[in-house]
């Protein structure tokens, strides 16, 4: 995965100065919940309900209740190269050979921190998640970042982050990317619309997703488009499944991911189930995750 790095001090002053960077971050949040008295916190007036010219569009995520676990690793590249092309064995109908391109799905995530001390970062995580925010730990092999919530263009982050400012809340827009990928299939055309079909419904998701999180922050019920997501994802997956038998190395790794992903969708929460801010956290941790799950996979597939 391709991403940006924050100008920083070096590693051991990051060390010395963890603890310290952390309190002023909480300082900030508790000061800014203080004083403007709002239920849900300062996440729920600034991040949770930002007000956009744009319809926003986004991505998607798994949501993990458990902070305690091991951050996600972050990819350091994006794959690039083309893998090597696909041939699925002869059945009844036309063989075609198609090059199939996946398109890059970005996120810009707000980042309330980016640590050397994995500890400071857990803690940072769960003083978001209180507010409504992500909470999403992700680890680049060297920093630990500390991530509010993630929105599909940088128009959107940006002023998502300014309205923090305002409130004395610092945060850097930090932009999460899968990379794209090319490779051929030489198939019938029902199979090889089956496996296109499985990546458009990765970035369709993520855009569906965004959409959801936008509206059930401006307070309306999203709970039955959260279900026909889920409905959708399936059906586009198990239509794959049905179509595409055929078991080579590219399909096997595309197989386990549509089996993950789908996994990852179904994780997510309906606001009848649980509290509003919890609603709020998890919407926002899910839509993280699948982009980054998305581009570990496709770093894979194209290894």
């Amino acid at each position: 995965m391709r991403y940006s790095r924050m100008m920083s001090k070096p590693p051991q002053k990051k060390k010395k100065y963890g603890n310290l960077i952390l309190v002023a971050i909480i300082l900030g949040i508790a000061v800014y919940f203080v004083s403007a008295g709002a239920a849900g916190g300062w996440l729920a007036e600034n991040v949770i309900n930002p007000v956009f010219n744009s319809d926003p569009t986004a991505a998607a995520a798994t949501m993990d209740a458990d902070l305690s676990a091991s951050p996600t690793a972050l990819a350091s590249l994006p794959p690039s190269e083309t893998v090597q092309s696909v041939s699925l064995p002869d059945n009844t109908g036309d063989r075609a050979e198609e090059q199939i391109t996946v398109s890059s799905v970005a996120l810009y995530t707000l980042q309330a921190g980016a640590y050397a001390d994995e500890a400071n970062a857990k803690a940072a995580a769960v003083e978001i998640v209180k507010r409504g925010g992500a909470g999403y730990v992700a680890y680049d092999g060297n920093l630990y970042r500390a991530l509010i919530a993630g929105y599909t263009t940088e128009t959107d982050a940006q002023s998502v982050k300014t309205e923090l400012q305002t409130q004395g809340v610092v945060c850097t827009v930090f932009k999460l990317e899968s990379g794209a990928l090319e490779f051929k299939v030489g198939a019938e055309q029902t199979q090889i619309d089956a496996i296109k079909s499985c990546f458009s419904l990765v970035s369709d998701t993520v855009k569906n997703l965004q959409q959801i999180i936008y509206d059930a922050d401006k307070g309306s019920n999203v709970d039955e488009k959260i279900s026909e997501l889920k409905t959708n994802a399936h059906s586009v997956v198990d239509n794959y499944k049905v179509i595409v038998t055929s078991q080579t190395d590219t399909t096997k790794k595309l197989t386990a991911y549509m089996d993950s992903f789908c996994a990852s969708v179904d994780n997510i929460p309906l606001s009848a189930n649980i509290t509003a801010v919890d609603f709020s956290s998890g919407l926002k941790y899910n839509i993280i995750g699948i982009v980054v799950d998305y581009s570990t996979f496709l770093d894979e597939l194209s290894s």
